[in-house]
């Protein structure tokens, strides 16, 4: 099902509106956007324990796609509803009143957030906690643009957004385990990219392929070592398998080096952090237990996994900055807390790199950080007063989810321009 929402009257808050506008006029090209794609070779400069990159070509995924459920009778899964079906609107009618974040209007859950390069905000969307889910694409942030919403057969728990072009790719285990699944949102049809046995998650694009994390060799309930990294065109086209060691490879982000060449990062096992573009092929270890990395202009920020001596509400846990070209590491926080639901992966974009932190002494208030990359200098460093579940960044953008009052304390979308 497809519906467009009804149109967003704009309060009197133009100052706002208008600067956030502007940044989205202004938006370049982010990590992860268009650029050079990962080369299929490993460098002789080598310094750490690098498997080769680049094999074991697999054909275009013939498993089971919402395209032919045996189910569903709506012609391509198409989000087009059925004859006599009945449609729903989004609950997205006006901004909320905020004086610095954009938060669409209406009640409802909103969670997942994702952020396009070129300003667009997705998300998750139902009417109460536990209810239908739907996608949701906001194409004029802070405008009277109206949101979509999608809504396609058998969604279950969409989660892990990745908005690019007239693509939304995310990740739902309508078959069981987690598999990757696109929305074309210029007609609407949804379909699988890859639903093959085991997990298939942690989508990431630089607007020309795809990479994933995939478990499809792992064992069952361990993936002993067998969780790797594929490729495949973001059009369409045959699987590449990226990663061939006896470590878990996980958690891809597309990002820069220094010179602005596109690169992949990842997690190789516990903490070696890899990155691969061209002739660059380094291995950093760590000696930590990695969360989450991203890659900005040659800098690696990453998180450590937390010393959790609270569960309930205190987790330590800092961010590392490691340059690529030489490996050195310095902190970027120190003795810094989040809470137990709060997103705890960096996100990095034109310089530019944001986490989630609390506020001691109380974790649960969580504070947005931004800074850049090369001097630590802050450029947004916000209250948001609840726990932030999901973090996303763009050059111009910040998104995160957050619990409301105004939204009947369930999580919110709220958007932030960057300077």
């Amino acid at each position: 099902m497809h519906q467009t929402i009804p149109p967003i009257p704009i309060p009197l808050r133009n100052v706002l509106l208008a600067a956030l506008v502007g940044a989205l006029g202004a938006c370049g090209s982010a990590d992860g956007g268009s650029g050079a794609t990962i080369a299929d070779t490993t460098s002789v400069a080598d310094t750490g324990p690098v498997d080769a990159i680049g094999f074991d070509t697999t054909g275009a995924d013939t498993a089971v796609s919402d395209v032919s459920t045996p189910t569903d009778t709506t012609e391509a899964d198409s989000i087009r509803p059925d004859s006599g079906e009945t449609t729903e609107t989004a609950a997205t009618t006006a901004l909320k009143d905020d004086d610095v974040f954009v938060v669409p209007g209406g009640i409802a859950a909103r969670t997942q957030v994702a952020i396009s390069d070129d300003g667009r905000v997705a998300w998750v969307e139902r009417d109460t906690p536990g209810g239908e889910p739907r996608l949701v694409v906001w194409s004029g942030v802070g405008t009277t643009r109206a949101p979509d919403a999608f809504a396609p057969p058998h969604l279950r728990a969409p989660r892990e957004l990745v908005l690019v072009g007239d693509r939304l790719v995310y990740v739902d285990d309508r078959y069981g385990d987690a598999d990757l699944f696109v929305i074309d949102l210029t007609t609407g049809s949804d379909a699988a990219i890859v639903a093959r046995h085991g997990e298939q998650a942690h989508p990431v694009t630089d607007g020309t392929d795809l990479v994933w994390e995939d478990c499809r060799f792992c064992l069952t309930g361990d993936d002993g070592g067998l969780r790797e990294l594929f490729r495949r065109p973001l059009a369409g086209g045959a699987e590449q398998n990226l990663t061939n060691d006896n470590v878990s490879d996980r958690a891809p982000v597309f990002g820069t080096l220094a010179d602005g060449t596109t690169a992949l990062a990842w997690i190789a096992g516990d903490g070696t952090l890899r990155v691969s573009a061209g002739a660059t092929d380094v291995a950093r270890p760590t000696g930590e237990e990695v969360l989450a990395v991203s890659l900005t202009k040659g800098v690696l920020a990453w998180r450590r996994r937390p010393l959790i001596i609270n569960p309930d509400s205190m987790m330590p846990s800092d961010v590392l900055f490691t340059r690529v070209d030489d490996g050195a590491t310095f902190p970027a926080t120190f003795h810094a807390e989040r809470a137990a639901l709060s997103d705890g992966a960096p996100r990095a974009a034109a310089g530019r790199i944001g986490w989630i932190e609390g506020t001691p002494p109380d974790p649960a208030a969580s504070v947005i950080r931004v800074v850049d990359a090369e001097t630590l200098a802050d450029i947004r460093n916000l209250p948001i007063g609840g726990v932030v579940e999901r973090l996303a960044m763009s050059p111009t953008l910040v998104a995160v989810t957050a619990p409301r009052a105004d939204n009947d304390d369930m999580n919110d979308v709220w958007v932030l321009g960057l300077p």
